[in-house]
């Protein structure tokens, strides 16, 4: 995002969980915040950097805020904050919720339950936490432990077999229009963790059938919640061919970047919050491009400056220290074809991982 506004001409200060070179280097303002993945940002510190550094400015979120959404509340008091609405955050991140709305339109959805009696024992089912970003919360439910059991925060879903996939959308509350479509890598990099997000690659969707199915989805939800500005919605093409939405995001979500080649997305991010939905032309036709993360195997600390490969991004700065699990740096590749994208990807997650084992 804040390289998106950066290229747009926009002047541009970050607060951030990880606060990698770039951003840094991209910003006129520049603070790490504190972060947990059972309660999001630490309100107190995140309050006292809005009134200090970016009283009265204009605040744009992004990821981070789907566990604890009234903290949008609580920034509104000191900046024009453009975001989704706790509202619409709670609506399409708790699963009952969304479940109501996409039944109500006729939309498939995976059965969920919040009973592990009201599994059928002939169908697998995942283990999910609500709010959960990135997959690493997801389990199969043959792995469960008795302390997930006993947690209100997790519920069950049934696991579809098929093409998981993305699309990212802008929304102005009342029409959607289609940016772009991704394929989802297929997460290895953990085995304790199997849905991991591990990264997307670009795609077009060959069959109109599915593409207009796609665009109804997308509208029909904009239109139920009032979503606004750059979003996305993962869903699953089952084996007979039905689209299940999984999660929608109601934030920029990290695969926009790869349909904004012909210009920056920002903008149009922005103008959504006055009703505005700009037209824009992905030229996704002609290439493919994708980009993997690379998570920490290990507690991992960057001594000193690195000159990392080219098509490295989101490096982390000299002397910061990654714990195990969480995204080291983040791999591009383009190509002319999915599958020349993708093999390039894996090759290059294989030699960062040598690279990061020899810093």
């Amino acid at each position: 995002m804040a390289n998106s506004a950066k290229k747009a001409g926009y002047k541009v200060g970050i607060i951030d969980a990880f606060l990698d070179e770039e951003t840094v280097l991209l910003s006129s303002l520049s603070f790490k915040a504190t972060y947990t993945h059972q309660l999001g940002f630490d309100i107190v510190e995140l309050e006292k950097l809005i009134k200090q550094e970016f009283l009265n400015s204009i605040v744009v979120v992004g990821s981070g805020f789907e566990v604890n959404p009234e903290q949008i509340n609580h920034i509104s008091k000191y900046a024009s904050v453009l975001s989704n609405n706790t509202e619409a955050i709670n609506t399409v991140k708790h699963p009952k919720s969304l479940e109501k709305i996409l039944n109500e339109e006729f939309i498939s959805y995976p059965f969920t339950t919040f009973q592990q009696n009201e599994c059928d024992d002939n169908k697998a089912f995942l283990l999910k936490e609500i709010g959960a970003m990135g997959g690493g919360h997801v389990q199969r439910k043959s792995r469960l432990s008795n302390q997930s059991l006993a947690n209100n925060n997790f519920y069950y879903q049934e696991f579809i077999k098929g093409n998981v996939l993305s699309a990212v959308f802008l929304a102005n509350r009342d029409k959607a229009t289609l940016i772009g479509l991704n394929q989802h890598l297929k997460s290895n990099q953990f085995s304790d963790q199997p849905f991991l997000y591990e990264g997307a690659i670009s795609i077009i969707l060959k069959n109109q059938k599915d593409l207009d199915k796609v665009n109804m989805i997308i509208n029909k939800i904009t239109k139920k919640i009032s979503l606004v500005g750059l979003c996305g919605v993962d869903f699953i093409i089952d084996e007979s061919g039905v689209i299940f939405v999984i999660d929608v995001n109601p934030r920029p979500p990290s695969t926009f970047e790869l349909h904004e080649y012909k210009q920056p997305l920002f903008p149009a991010h922005l103008a959504c919050f006055q009703g505005d939905l700009i037209h824009y032309l992905s030229d996704n036709d002609k290439y493919s491009r994708g980009h993997a993360i690379y998570y920490a195997k290990e507690d991992t600390v960057i001594y000193e400056e690195i000159n990392w490969p080219k098509w490295v991004k989101d490096r982390p700065s000299s002397g910061q220290t990654i714990s195990a699990k969480d995204p080291i740096c983040s791999i591009f590749a383009e190509g002319d074809s999915e599958t020349q994208v993708e093999n390039i990807l894996y090759k290059r997650l294989e030699e960062i991982e040598l690279f990061v084992k020899s810093i």
